[in-house]
């Protein structure tokens, strides 16, 4: 049941608490509240899963861009603009050139 209400909710934009929950009570009875309160607590889990990645990934931008200006003294435009949209996998990357990199230039190297 779960399963439906979750696919009713991620193609249906426009899926409103009050639509479902009239649906749920014409088929589930007494059971559709629980069933509404338990895909409550399940989007609200994804929610804070989804939050505390965001947050890890902005940290870690910020960690490298304040290190590569502590180390080079500056992050170019263009380079900044590359970190201020890159995932965990680049950010890891580019800290560990950032180890051995003779120049801002390098740590950012091979990517795109």
């Amino acid at each position: 049941m779960l399963a439906v209400l979750r696919y009713l909710v991620d193609v249906n934009e426009h899926a409103t608490n009050q639509g479902l929950s009239r649906v749920l009570h014409s088929t589930l009875g007494a059971r559709a509240s629980e069933a509404m309160m338990t895909l409550g607590e399940q989007l609200r889990a994804e929610g804070r899963e989804e939050g505390r990645e965001e947050g890890a990934v902005l940290g870690q931008r910020d960690l490298l861009h304040r290190m590569v200006v502590g180390r080079f003294g500056v992050l170019p435009e263009p380079l900044a603009a590359r970190l201020a949209s890159a995932t965990l996998e680049q950010i890891d990357r580019w800290a560990n050139r950032l180890v051995t990199a003779a120049t801002v230039d390098a740590i950012f190297a091979d990517d795109p």
